[in-house]
């Protein structure tokens, strides 16, 4: 039986760690932000994405997404 796409989703978003929220993903995984968010963009596979996602919760990793650390 295949689990059910809405509690991946749920448990996905209620994961502690942006690792363990990751393990959820899949590697075909398309991200794509609301064209109206300052500098938006579409973040392909689940590395792209989690690399993205990190910049928001540590800035040193901010920085060096940005080519300034």
């Amino acid at each position: 039986m295949a689990p059910d796409a809405a509690a991946i989703v749920r448990a996905s978003f209620d994961a502690r760690t942006l690792a363990e929220g990751a393990s959820y993903g899949h590697d075909d995984v398309e991200y794509h932000e609301d064209p109206l968010w300052p500098g938006s963009g579409t973040y392909q596979g689940e590395d792209d994405k989690l690399r993205y996602m990190r910049a928001f919760y540590d800035p040193d990793e901010a920085l060096r997404a940005a080519g300034l650390g």
